[in-house]
């Protein structure tokens, strides 16, 4: 099996654990936290053996403070930035089709934000995307 992911361990990392279909369904109803496990997902090695457990290698960016103003607009902060890296905030009504509000390169590791027209949508979601 080979895992390609930032969070693998990597450098040729070797497991003698046996994995089945059934493993990948296990790891996914332990990531989202859908019990009971379903069929041979109950019995199966979960993958977690393949991943790395370390803080350094989990993303650290987190939505805070997110209020609607009287005037229509929201605002919420960002934290967990990496310095010099590009950032896009973008937001949607339908959690399928994104629109571009704002592309900045970090300069601290918080940013502010402000969507000036959410007052115009019923619901609207937001998500930051950090640019490799």
């Amino acid at each position: 099996m080979m895992v390609i992911s930032p969070l693998a361990k990597g450098g040729g990392y070797p497991s003698t654990n046996h994995y089945t279909h059934a493993s990948t369904l296990r790891s996914m109803q332990e990531i989202f936290g859908v019990r009971p496990f379903l069929a041979a997902a109950a019995t199966a090695t979960s993958l977690g053996d393949l991943f790395r457990d370390d803080p350094v290698s989990r993303n650290n960016l987190r939505l805070m403070a997110g209020a609607a103003q009287t005037n229509g607009q929201f605002q919420f902060t960002l934290t967990g930035l990496t310095l010099g890296k590009t950032n896009v905030v973008q937001a949607s009504t339908n959690l399928s089709n994104w629109v571009l509000l704002r592309t900045n390169i970090a300069t601290s590791n918080t940013m502010d934000f402000t969507d000036p027209a959410a007052g115009n949508f019923i619901q609207r979601f937001y998500q930051m995307l950090e640019q490799p």
